[in-house]
């Protein structure tokens, strides 16, 4: 009787140990894939300013280009006006 207690114990803990670590684990796995969805964000928000970057060089480029042939085109009209 007394062997059968220390056994059902000892398997009542053993069950506890097993049940503990496997939600130990499926929190590890759940950490683990937030890490990985944030590292992927993270890589997302990087590609998106380099993105924005280059259209912003391309439209300032862009407008001062336009810039300059508006100005040449103002000031040969001026320099018409004025003979």
């Amino acid at each position: 009787m007394l062997i059968e207690l220390h056994v059902g114990a000892f398997l009542t803990l053993h069950n506890n140990d097993l049940t503990t670590y496997k939600n130990t684990e499926e929190k590890m796995e759940n950490t683990q894939n937030k890490i990985e969805e944030t590292k992927e964000a993270g890589a997302s928000m990087v590609e998106y300013a380099l993105i924005a970057a280059l259209i912003a060089i391309v439209c300032i480029g862009g407008i001062t280009a336009l810039g300059t042939t508006a100005s040449q085109k103002y000031s040969a009209i001026t320099s018409g006006m004025n003979n």
